[in-house]
């Protein structure tokens, strides 16, 4: 009776082994949505990822413009108040108000590149 328990126990552990490996082979059908496997674009027509990627193009150009526009509001704005500030050795009403619109300028541009 004493040898029956060991090569039972070896017996139920190989069955449990071969369960586990049974269930964790899976195919596609059983993939989890945003799995890497699963790529909704690649369902999605040649003509309409074509023109996704043109849109997207776009948009990033005009946001290049946007962002070298403020870069040289910034630099025209900088370079005002650093003429002014050299006649006068101070910041007058006007320079104030320059220096609030360089510093809404700037604050445009970093939140442009993500900071």
């Amino acid at each position: 009776m004493s040898f029956k328990f060991p090569k039972l126990l070896i017996g139920v552990m190989f069955v449990l082994l071969c369960c586990g490996v049974a269930f964790s082979q899976s195919d596609a059908s059983n993939r989890a949505p945003g799995s890497p496997d699963d790529d909704p674009k690649k369902d999605q027509p040649k003509s309409f990822r074509e023109m996704m990627a043109k849109a997207r193009a776009a948009r990033e150009k005009k946001e290049y413009e946007e962002m070298l526009k403020r870069g040289d509001e910034a630099l025209k704005l900088s370079r005002l108040l650093e003429v002014s500030f050299e006649q006068h050795s101070a910041l007058t009403d006007q320079d104030r108000a320059r220096l609030d619109a360089l510093e809404k300028t700037i604050q445009k541009i970093r939140k442009g590149l993500g900071s």
